[in-house]
């Protein structure tokens, strides 16, 4: 009877704590990041009552059962759209980092703002992780670059945005004219010789470059058929010429063009011509040539009927103001400027472990490592770099992995197995009082 009595006491104080557990989970079912605990119980005390090796049934004596640890269900939730650039959800495995003083804590709660210093938090004010891109300096993108490597799991940041990013102007260098200049023979009457006469063709290309201060300039390059037309081949003049942003001729060059009874491009001397000091060419195709039959034809032509329409690309771009920051699948937070150009300026980390239900959550989205967990890690492939297999998924948040219908049912058998065990408690009790009783 005693033994029955401690029991049912044993068995309440469990249920109890595990009906804790589940009605936590129910509690958080909305909150962002958060994983489902899941109780595990562990037998104790167990005897044996006899020692009958052979005895077919079972003789063992059980004084009940006690909760042995709660661990996290790390599977993942589902994930919806919000409108904060910020917000992030990873998409496979791996957690973020946040710092708190001088710890850094995992977290796959992804609602990340900037502070009053620019930095990203959470809603509970610790730093996200990440690595910092090298061309941002004084507030200023000094440098374009593809993309932002990690640095080691130990050399992690906290991720710091200006608002007030200026991308400096790039000069533009080349100038690439593609189109058929069309050589069908013109002809206008001349009174003086009472006869049609050959007259030029004109054809005109121009463009905006950037000069090395920023300045948006033109090109105009003038191409002029020589007239009478050739027995064999065409000759065009050309004349380039800068003009500032008044319309006023600031630089001219000439030069000329030779085409073959085919169109293609066989000659070229058109000189560089300086964009504020720096040499900028105009680029007309390669040459055809025997021992470079491909050419001739990516350029210019000039061919008569031939269809095809001019273009001119160039490179370079003027100096561009901060739009805003976006996150691409990498974790790379990017730059956009107002002038169509962007570049990432930090990566956001995302880290793994060795065993992530070995990790000891501090708060209901909050976790940190243990000697079950191992360290922080990034994945590495077999030339040492680091690699991701995760995505990370912007302007979007994971939900709480918690099934309510899972959880609801967990919490009535808890409750009903309470209940019995209460009701264990008072039988005993009842059982002890009709022994004393009977020995009165």
């Amino acid at each position: 009877m005693n033994s029955s009595f401690y029991i049912g006491i044993m068995g309440s104080k469990t249920q109890l704590e595990g009906i804790t557990v589940c009605s936590n989970n129910i509690a958080n079912i909305n909150s962002y990041g958060f994983k489902a605990d899941r109780p595990e119980f562990k037998s104790i005390f167990e005897t044996e009552m006899a020692n009958n090796y052979f005895d077919p049934t079972s003789n063992d004596l059980n004084a009940g059962a006690v909760m042995q640890t709660t661990v996290a269900d790390i599977s993942e939730g589902s994930y919806v759209k919000t409108d904060n650039n910020f917000d992030m959800a990873i998409a496979g495995d791996g957690w973020f980092g946040v710092q708190n003083k001088d710890r850094v804590y995992y977290t796959r709660a992804g609602t990340f703002v900037k502070d009053v210093q620019n930095y990203l938090i959470d809603m509970d004010g610790n730093y996200l992780m990440g690595t910092n891109g090298k061309n941002v300096n004084d507030k200023k993108l000094v440098t374009m670059i593809d993309k932002v490597e990690l640095d080691p799991v130990d050399k992690q940041q906290k991720i710091n945005l200006p608002p007030d990013l200026i991308l400096p102007p790039k000069p533009t260098l080349k100038v690439v004219l593609k189109g058929n200049l069309d050589p069908t023979i013109k002809t206008v009457f001349d009174p003086n010789l009472q006869k049609d006469v050959e007259v030029p063709n004109i054809e005109k290309f121009s463009s905006t470059i950037i000069s090395p201060e920023g300045e948006k300039n033109q090109i105009k390059v003038t191409f002029t058929k020589k007239v009478p037309h050739q027995l064999t081949g065409i000759i065009w003049d050309a004349t380039l010429d800068i003009l500032n942003e008044k319309g006023e001729v600031i630089e001219t060059k000439k030069g000329s063009l030779s085409f073959n009874d085919k169109g293609a491009l066989i000659e070229s001397d058109l000189p560089s011509i300086s964009n504020g000091g720096q040499s900028l060419t105009v680029d007309v195709g390669t040459p055809y040539s025997e021992a470079s039959r491909s050419g001739g034809y990516d350029g210019l032509v000039s061919y008569v009927g031939m269809n095809q329409g001019k273009s001119v690309s160039k490179d370079g771009y003027s100096k561009g103001y901060l739009q805003n920051y976006e996150i691409n699948e990498r974790g790379e937070v990017i730059a956009v400027f107002d002038n169509g150009r962007s570049s990432p300026v930090a990566r956001v980390s995302i880290y793994h472990f060795q065993n992530d239900e070995g990790l000891h959550k501090v708060t209901p989205t909050i976790f940190e490592t243990t000697a079950n967990s191992g360290e922080a890690l990034f994945f590495k492939d077999k030339d040492g770099n680091f690699m991701e297999n995760s995505r990370i998924l912007s302007s979007t948040l994971e939900t709480s992995n918690v099934t309510l219908r899972e959880s609801l049912t967990n919490l009535l058998v808890m409750q009903k197995a309470f209940d019995a065990s209460a009701k264990s408690i008072t039988t005993s009790d009842q059982m002890i009082q009709k022994a004393i009783n009977m020995k009165k």
